[in-house]
C-alpha cells in the first residue's frame, strides 16, 4: 500500500530507500534537517523519498484492527472479538491497568 508523499516537511527526515532495507544495511539513522540527500545511500531526497507520519483515523480500516490488536490495551480487543466495530470511551483516568 502506497499513501501520497506530500510536500517536504521541515525537520529531521528518513529515507524511504534506507528504511526499507535497514535490516539489511543496519541504517536506522535520520538525515538532518534542511538536507536534501540522504546521508547513508547520498539519494536525492525527491528521488528515494521520506518517511511520513499518518494518525490512527488516517489509516486504512484493516491497518486500525492490527494496530489496535498490537499495541492498544487488550480489553479493547477482547471486547472488539465478542462486539465488533465496538467503540470504547474511558473516564478521565484512561484505560485501566491491567
Amino acid at each position: 500500500m502506497t499513501f501520497p508523499q506530500g510536500d517536504i516537511a521541515p525537520g529531521p527526515w528518513r529515507c524511504r530507500k534506507c528504511y526499507a532495507t535497514r535490516f539489511e544495511t543496519m541504517c536506522f539513522g535520520m538525515n538532518d534537517d534542511g538536507a536534501t540527500h540522504c546521508r547513508h545511500c547520498d539519494c536525492a531526497r525527491a528521488e528515494c523519498g521520506w518517511s511520513i507520519w499518518l494518525n490512527y483515523d488516517q489509516l486504512p480500516r484493516s491497518w486500525q484492527r492490527s494496530v489496535t490488536a498490537q499495541h492498544a490495551p487488550k480489553v479493547l480487543s477482547l471486547l472488539g472479538t465478542k462486539w465488533p466495530g465496538c467503540s470504547v470511551t474511558y473516564d478521565a483516568r484512561g484505560p485501566p491497568s491491567v
